[in-house]
């Protein structure tokens, strides 16, 4: 069976975007979360786009709007192939523009609808997609990606009234950052709970229900975030396996590639920056 084929986009001068090609004809995910925006492009293909706890059938045309923090996993359908782009946004670039746009705070955005049916936007995004891979101008892919964002931004997001993690309870605020403030650390669920003035059992649960992933998966997902970021700024593997409490580089190359759908040197190597 071949391999995967997958390139990425990152540039010094546009650090907040990340963009991923990817070609797969067998399972490359588990469920996951990321914290940036999520646009995805499905260029060629089927695939059972699981979004929360909801699932889509979605194939060439269909775009994927997924929320920082929101649940979803994306591949192949048996014995076909996938081709599809990510474009990955750093939340408050994306909060940024629509500031801009509208006069006034936009934290949080959201994105409004999981799956979209846009045949202009598609092709705008399919272009900018391709001037990044291309290696055009920086200037040329800041102008296409403005114009592609503040249509999204028009189209498919609303910004609540009042902030949803207001709504949240302190202790799974008090959680979530005593997990992303201590990556490498491997920390018991007791202490945890203990630290959030609860329960194991009723923390557990709480947490469970929030974030759709128990803590220590969140805590995978969070060591995976920041490994990419520590990547793309040039850190070697063993650097980052050290450095982000993974069992050894074996154990990060596994989980990288379940979460990233690369391995650590593919991501590192298969990448393409326009001047």
């Amino acid at each position: 069976m071949n391999p995967p084929e997958v390139h990425f986009y990152r540039n010094p001068n546009l650090k907040e975007i990340e963009l991923r090609f990817s070609l797969y004809r067998q399972h490359a995910f588990e469920k996951h979360v990321h914290d940036t925006y999520s646009i995805g492009l499905i260029r060629h293909g089927q695939t059972r786009f699981l979004h929360e706890k909801s699932a889509f059938r979605i194939g060439e045309g269909d775009i994927a709007l997924i929320n920082p923090g929101e649940v979803h996993a994306c591949n192949p359908q048996p014995d076909s192939q996938l081709m599809y782009y990510m474009l990955y946004i750093e939340a408050p670039f994306l909060q940024s523009l629509a500031a801009q746009m509208n006069g006034r705070p936009q934290n949080p955005l959201v994105f409004t609808r999981p799956v979209v049916q846009d045949r202009l936007l598609y092709e705008e995004l399919e272009r900018l997609f391709t001037a990044m891979l291309d290696g055009k101008s920086l200037l040329e892919v800041e102008g296409r990606l403005y114009d592609v964002l503040s249509r999204i931004v028009l189209a498919y997001t609303r910004s609540p009234a009042q902030p949803e993690y207001d709504n949240r309870p302190e202790a799974l605020e008090k959680g979530s950052t005593y997990l992303r403030e201590n990556l490498a650390e491997n920390i018991s669920l007791y202490n945890l709970a203990e630290h959030c003035g609860l329960s194991p059992y009723h923390f557990l649960r709480i947490f469970s229900e929030h974030f759709g992933l128990p803590p220590h998966s969140y805590q995978m997902q969070l060591r995976i975030q920041e490994a990419r970021r520590r990547l793309a700024a040039g850190e070697s593997g063993a650097q980052v396996a050290a450095a982000l409490g993974f069992a050894d580089q074996s154990h990060l190359i596994r989980k990288f590639k379940e979460g990233v759908g690369a391995t650590p040197g593919q991501y590192q190597n298969n990448t393409y920056s326009s001047g």
